[in-house]
């Protein structure tokens, strides 16, 4: 088996020729046989939908440029914890999107049915460089899921203070309470 890699088409000969035709885009791949046409649809249909995820990832992460900053000044306590969990779920909605709605990494069930297409779509792989492109975006999400859950955290530790304080001061209220029944018990 052999493969040429041309601008615009890859030809694979096996005991028969094959051609897969690669528009100007890029893929959709389109495998022609003589007797007939078989459609061959990836997951990734071209490097716009990389893109699409790039900008998608890039205006999530701007939306979260601020927090760094407000952290090393410490000025935390006017984010709203509506926020983060907002951006907690657009994160694992971003996460979804890329690690299984898309199964950017899986063989497409049409290469497990046709042997010759496998070396096609793993060089395919290779050239689009998905492997690389999902671990770099899930290395970026990673970061904003471990920023987020920090000052999610420190809300919850704060919501913890205050209400700690609050059952102090309940506390106290009711021992005073009781101190003041038991004087007044005692001087009637």
């Amino acid at each position: 088996m052999c493969c040429n890699m041309v601008h615009t088409s890859v030809t694979y000969t096996t005991d028969k020729p094959y051609t897969v035709s690669i528009p100007d885009g890029g893929w959709p791949i389109r495998t022609e046989r003589r007797a007939g046409k078989t459609d061959v649809r990836p997951r990734l249909r071209n490097k716009s939908c990389w893109r699409t995820i790039k900008n998608i990832n890039i205006r999530f992460i701007k939306g979260l440029d601020f927090l760094p900053q407000r952290l090393k000044e410490g000025k935390t306590g006017d984010i709203d914890m509506e926020f983060l969990l907002k951006s907690l779920g657009k994160l694992h909605e971003l996460r979804y999107l890329i690690n299984l709605k898309l199964e950017l990494l899986d063989v497409p069930d049409v290469c497990w049915d046709n042997d010759f297409l496998d070396p096609l779509y793993n060089q395919m792989k290779e050239y689009l460089e998905l492997e690389v492109r999902v671990k770099y975006c899930n290395d970026k999400l990673t970061y904003c899921n471990d920023l987020i859950h920090l000052l999610k955290d420190r809300d919850d530790v704060i919501r913890g203070h205050r209400l700690e304080k609050i059952i102090i001061i309940l506390i106290s209220l009711e021992i005073v309470i009781e101190l003041l029944k038991m004087l007044f018990e005692y001087f009637s």
